[in-house]
């Protein structure tokens, strides 16, 4: 696959309508998958701040790192090509099923932002300069970047034995909800 900043902006709009396309269904089998491997009940998967420690804490031990990347890329979710296998800033080979949890996990995070947070979208990045040009982002006016929500929860995964906490997603919400509040304080003075 073409790195994201090579892409035309028709190529871009393709790449971002097929990523939201197939979000509902990863999401709903990752719920699924969450609550009949013993994790959170579909219930308490609401997209809540709070819903990210549990799920956070269930997860973490499950995701692994591999030697190499997977043969089969056909099992891949679309962004693992681009973001981790062609990625010279983030190389670190997942198994499949990593890929997978990472996948669902993206896109819970992605929705969590924006069900929670007034004025956050998911969108595509139109900034030439960012490093997220023509990606999949969760923007608004309450964001000074826009975020990468594959990024923040790969190299949460990646990054999971010097960096654990069962609130690490919810800490990045944190982050994220406290720009809001100073958006909100600013443009009403």
């Amino acid at each position: 696959m073409t790195a994201f900043e090579k892409l035309t902006k028709r190529n871009a709009q393709a790449f971002f309508e097929a990523y939201l396309d197939r979000k509902d269904a990863v999401l709903a089998e990752f719920i699924k998958k969450i609550e009949t491997q013993g994790g959170s009940s579909q219930a308490e998967l609401d997209f809540s701040p709070q819903s990210l420690v549990p799920l956070w804490t269930w997860l973490w031990p499950r995701l692994r790192l591999a030697d190499e990347h997977p043969e089969n890329q056909g099992q891949l979710p679309m962004w693992y090509a681009v973001e981790v296998s062609n990625n010279p800033h983030g190389n670190t080979p997942l198994p499949v099923e990593t890929a997978l949890w990472i996948d669902g996990l993206a896109y819970y995070f992605g929705d969590t932002v924006v069900k929670n947070i007034p004025d956050a979208k998911w969108a595509i990045c139109t900034d030439n300069k960012a490093a997220y040009y023509n990606k999949p982002v969760i923007d608004g006016s309450v964001f000074i970047y826009p975020l990468n929500n594959m990024i923040v929860v790969t190299m949460q995964a990646v990054n999971k034995h010097r960096l654990h906490s069962d609130k690490a997603l919810l800490e990045v919400f944190k982050i994220l909800q406290n720009y809001y509040e100073k958006y909100k304080s600013r443009s009403s003075t």
